[in-house]
């Protein structure tokens, strides 16, 4: 087995990031003090706390109507001051890229791989939909992204991928021609291009947009107040907040901050993804940080760019004109400048100067350099990193938290480990975990009104036709691949998330390192006897 360093708490330094400029929820608070009670408290304000606190309080078909849960969201720094507000600002479901690979990983091979690509081109559409719907002004466009490749033993594995993904319905690629590489890149040198549905925004307006709506709803938001502590309430802790202890309690939990205030609680959300394992370290081995860097340059002397988001190197770097056509690049990437590859470092305070070395002499490139490189770009350059949270297996652990020894802990709850893989996956995922949670807020007969009685809410064409894909493939994903919805299987209206992403003893009983050397992890391991 194997053990990541303690990620600690949050920087409190960080660099500082273009999307987090204009932040009008950055040193909000709902009071001067927290409050004693708060039946629910959700940890982390990311796309997942965000979207937990949303689909708990304001969600119009997941809030609760009747015995409505009291809900506080705790941040360490500033809202949305993590990975969701320092990303490069793709929203990529994964359609063909390393199908081949995933179906190595995940336990249910080819068919779970393919669920998950299902799963997040749906949470792409629920995205944009959503932005469209509530009138989000987030500089969204789904104009696709494009993945080049400069090695021909990497496109022909592209493309084998490709192929194989088409068979389980997995469609909607653009295999380039050299005629669509000069009029799309400006050059025909790459020994391939695939274009594939995608989109690109500014993601932390998104978050703050949901927080809002939230706070309106009832939900009491702290930023700057890290939490250092969870542990169970004493007896004169839970004396004193008696008065808001409106239904019998098995469990009391105390959240402690870094400050020295508490909150009594039934339910904790650890919604703190690269830093999960600072409260929980028993997941040491199993969710780690990996830091990302990112450049941005000034809009005037920024390359005449694309209205679609750019991948090379299979994602390793990634590319995009922010409002388009007039806004500044977004580049970032390069991990493998550094010989740690910036596995295990959660350190955003500062950036690696060989990675800054790389981004810049990258911008020479062929697919820049055809897109009118100036000298006058690398003037007024923004630069900063950010914390991403990876998974063992690659799938995030979403649901009832387990101790060590595989026991599920009543009262706390997980999503955390998203694997650079959040945008099309939190707002689902979080909507998940706020129905579990409040499905013990339910009476039976609520419950049972809200009972799935429709088999075809699992059927492999609805979800696909959902995604826009194929929805008669060869081959088709049996419903046992996709979890319940919630814990008691309802509300019908609604699509599952696949088995590989619900927390179980399982998952817990061991470290999943298949597919590490591909998926660019080669961490500084310690092991332990």
């Amino acid at each position: 087995m194997f053990s990541f360093k303690d990620p600690g708490l949050p920087s409190q330094n960080p660099t500082r990031s273009v999307w987090l400029d204009e932040n009008p929820l950055k040193s909000f608070k709902s009071s001067p003090s927290l409050p004693p009670f708060s039946d629910i408290v959700i940890i982390g304000s990311g796309f997942s706390g965000t979207s937990i606190a949303y689909h708990l309080l304001a969600h119009p078909k997941t809030k609760l109507n009747h015995n409505v849960p009291s809900v506080t969201m705790l941040e360490a720094r500033e809202a949305c001051g993590g990975a969701t507000g320092r990303n490069g600002g793709h929203i990529i479901p994964d359609n063909h890229r390393g199908f081949l690979l995933d179906s190595q990983v995940y336990p249910g091979r080819a068919m779970e791989a393919a669920a998950v690509r299902v799963f997040e081109q749906i949470g792409m559409n629920e995205i944009v939909q959503l932005v469209k719907s509530q009138n989000i002004n987030c500089e969204l466009r789904t104009a696709g992204n494009v993945e080049v490749y400069t090695d021909q033993k990497e496109y022909e594995e592209a493309l084998k991928s490709l192929e194989e993904a088409k068979k389980w319905g997995i469609t909607n690629q653009h295999i380039f021609t050299k005629e669509d590489m000069q009029k799309e890149l400006g050059t025909t040198e790459y020994v391939g291009a695939i274009k594939i549905p995608s989109g690109q925004t500014y993601p932390a307006r998104i978050i703050w947009h949901l927080i809002k709506k939230s706070i309106e709803n009832g939900l009491k938001f702290y930023t700057y107040t890290p939490v250092v502590n969870i542990r169970h309430a004493t007896p004169q802790e839970i004396a004193s907040v008696s008065s808001s202890l409106q239904k019998n309690h098995q469990q009391l939990w105390c959240v402690e901050s870094q400050s020295g205030e508490k909150i009594i609680t039934r339910d904790v959300i650890h919604a703190t993804n690269a830093y999960a394992s600072h409260l929980l370290p028993h997941f040491r081995s199993k969710v780690f940080p990996v830091r990302a860097q990112v450049i941005s340059t000034a809009a005037s002397n920024t390359p005449k760019l694309w209205p679609f988001g750019l991948s090379l190197r299979e994602g390793l770097e990634y590319a995009l004109r922010r409002d388009y056509p007039n806004g500044r690049m977004i580049y970032g990437g390069f991990r493998t400048a550094s010989e740690s590859l910036e596995v295990d470092n959660s350190n955003d305070a500062e950036v690696n100067p060989k990675l800054s070395k790389a981004l810049r002499e990258s911008l020479e490139s062929k697919v820049f350099m055809n897109m009118g490189l100036k000298e006058q770009t690398y003037y007024d350059v923004r630069e900063w990193t950010g914390i991403m949270g990876f998974s063992d297996d690659d799938a995030p652990y979403v649901g009832p938290l387990y101790n060590s020894n595989g026991e599920e802990v009543d009262g706390q709850w997980v999503l955390f480990g998203l694997s650079a893989h959040g945008m099309p996956r939190c707002f689902r995922c979080g909507r998940e975990v706020a129905r579990r949670v409040s499905e013990k807020y339910l009476s039976q007969q609520d419950i049972d009104s809200r009972k799935i009685t429709e088999p075809s809410t699992f059927d492999a064409s609805r979800l696909l036709s959902m995604a826009d894909f194929d929805s008669d493939p060869k081959y088709k994903i049996n419903p046992s691949t996709w979890a319940s919805i919630g814990s008691n299987n309802i509300d019908e209206w609604d699509y599952p998330l696949p088995k590989s992403f619900i927390i179980t003893p399982q998952r817990m009983s061991t470290t999943n390192t298949v597919g590490w050397d591909q998926r660019t992890i080669y961490p500084v391991l310690t092991p332990k006897l």
